[in-house]
């Protein structure tokens, strides 16, 4: 479940950088209204970076999916069949 609730927020923070598009999501006004303070002036960002923001947190919160997802794989019999096989093992080697 948990899996699920992150890949929702990660396709949630995409959802909003694609309405305003990335460079314009308004994150500073929206925390400066309950907090106070403005994150672009407190540390001294000269652009919006909301695009790495999002970046960041696509890499770190589909870990766990990922783990998931490699796992249940993993135990499936059907990922056996598409493993190359030893023959085949050695000609990919061969090429690299």
């Amino acid at each position: 479940m948990m899996s699920y609730s992150l890949a929702l927020y990660i396709f949630c923070l995409h959802a909003v950088g694609a309405h305003f598009t990335y460079s314009r999501v308004p994150y500073d006004e929206a925390l400066r209204s309950p907090s106070g303070m403005s994150v672009t002036e407190t540390l001294d960002f000269s652009r919006n970076h909301y695009d790495r923001i999002v970046y960041f947190a696509y890499g770190f919160l589909l870990v766990l999916p990922v783990r998931e997802l490699l796992s249940s794989v993993r135990k499936s019999s059907w990922v056996l069949e598409l493993l190359p096989t030893p023959r085949h093992r050695d000609v990919i080697v061969a090429f690299v």
